[in-house]
């Protein structure tokens, strides 16, 4: 954020997304959410919730970890995509998150 505000960036298209490794209770996510968008915000996502599975295929996959930010864009959609490889296996520990989007 740091970065973002020195050069001024917060008036232009931003989007700020990846494995944060924190839920949105701690502290890096707060200090993201107090000047950008959480994409997740404005979607009622049913299951999963979560981003994380850790290869585990009974995981209810409560934790969410991964995150989409933005600023000055409209989010058209949002979603959890976690669909197994056709041998019933995770491809990735986390799910893939997914938006659809488009500047102001």
């Amino acid at each position: 954020m740091n970065h973002i505000k020195v050069n001024d960036y917060l008036k232009n298209a931003i989007i700020v997304m990846g494995d944060f490794n924190s839920v949105p209770s701690e502290k890096p996510i707060k200090l993201l959410k107090e000047n950008l968008e959480d994409s997740f915000k404005d979607f009622l996502l049913e299951k999963p919730y979560g981003t994380f599975n850790g290869f585990d295929l009974k995981s209810k996959m409560g934790r969410r970890i991964d995150y989409i930010f933005t600023k000055n864009v409209n989010v058209y959609e949002y979603k959890h995509i976690d669909e197994k490889l056709t041998n019933g296996n995770w491809p990735s520990d986390h799910i893939a998150v997914f938006a659809t989007i488009k500047s102001f």
